[in-house]
């Protein structure tokens, strides 16, 4: 009997122990948000142009864009396919050998020169013709 009074408890109290885990976890807080919705990501269409015109200063922001859509989507995007295609084969002689860009680590020693900027009388470490920059 002693045996039985034991193991009732036991399962008793494993169960009221768990029940009560299970609520501190579930209890996470308020599920009304605390603002509206922001834009906090970059589009396709911000990475299309970042591979596309990569020395634009205008490129945007990473969540600039207006959250809501301005009308029901449709198919007026670039597909993944696209952007994906876009991104060029990097050639590891064109990369200086101390960086590793998109998983391609650089094998040039050479090919940098020192070329003025024009009307600034700056000098800018530029690549030679055909080089990655």
């Amino acid at each position: 009997m002693d045996k039985t009074i034991k193991t009732t408890t036991l399962s008793i109290l494993t169960v009221i122990s768990a029940t009560l885990l299970v609520v501190a976890v579930v209890k996470a807080g308020s599920l009304t948000p605390t603002g509206t919705p922001t834009a906090t990501m970059y589009t396709l269409q911000d990475i299309w142009q970042k591979i596309t015109d990569n020395d634009n200063p205008n490129l945007p922001t990473e969540g600039n864009h207006a959250f809501p859509p301005s009308s029901n989507p449709n198919s007026t995007m670039h597909t993944l396919a696209d952007i994906y295609t876009e991104i060029p084969i990097l050639d590891a002689s064109k990369i200086l050998n101390t960086y590793t860009i998109m998983g391609v680590t650089g094998t040039a020693t050479t090919g940098l020169t020192w070329q003025s900027e024009p009307g600034t009388g700056f000098e800018n470490l530029c690549w030679s013709a055909g080089a990655y920059e």
